[in-house]
């Protein structure tokens, strides 16, 4: 009965704080499940399975996908750093809000991963594209857990990781260039050993330091 009761109120508690963010939290929903599968059917009803379809399906993933997978943890961040009363929803070591934005992070990649079987079983998308766009993520969450604790503003979280995004695009390389992850070309274990899993264990350890590091709320 007592872990009930803790189970509904956790429940609870994430139902009020996602009614909080309002219907913009619905925008990686949409983007994951109606926007991607959408381009790729229509692009696959044009070309069909050719590298032009893998290729466009890829680019669009790197664009629209890791930046996506924060968009609710830094709405309800937000609800922890800038609103009023957020001594209150403090994000101490000792508070559980952690654990409702890792939960919503996870969810996400939960959808990302059906949405990339699905793709796999009607298009042949092959799963390493599933294991970078994961990877990149982790990374993506870390940075907002760590800078949005540092600066408490997650418009600066923010900021930061639409400048981060957008370098990708300037400075990448062929075969892809740590710290940067976008390439235009299909993901290889090479690119995934030297680039992909080094960006995700640094969004780990941001996360955890994140976690860990006391700041004053004023």
């Amino acid at each position: 009965m007592y872990y009930r009761k803790r189970l509904i109120l956790y429940c609870e508690r994430v139902y009020f704080l996602l009614k909080n963010t309002g219907i913009v939290s619905l925008v990686p929903l949409l983007v994951i499940n109606i926007i991607l599968p959408v381009f790729a059917l229509f692009l696959y009803r044009a070309r069909g399975l050719c590298d032009e379809f893998y290729k466009s399906i890829s680019e669009l993933s790197q664009i629209f996908l890791p930046f996506s997978s924060i968009w609710i943890p830094v709405l309800i961040s937000k609800e922890f750093t800038d609103s009023d009363g957020k001594e209150i929803l403090s994000m101490g070591r000792k508070s559980k809000n952690i654990w409702i934005i890792l939960l919503m992070f996870l969810l996400y990649c939960c959808n990302i991963f059906m949405v990339f079987t699905l793709f796999n079983l009607l298009f042949s998308v092959q799963y390493a594209e599933l294991v970078k766009i994961i990877l990149v993520s982790v990374f993506y969450f870390g940075c907002t857990i760590f800078v949005s604790r540092i600066t408490q503003n997650t418009s600066v979280t923010v900021l930061l990781l639409i400048l981060y995004t957008l370098s990708n695009f300037i400075f990448y390389k062929m075969q892809g260039v740590f710290p940067f992850y976008y390439t235009n070309v299909p993901t290889t274990v090479t690119m995934i050993e030297n680039t992909l899993l080094p960006l995700s264990l640094i969004g780990v350890l941001l996360c955890i330091f994140g976690c860990c590091i006391k700041i004053k709320v004023k």
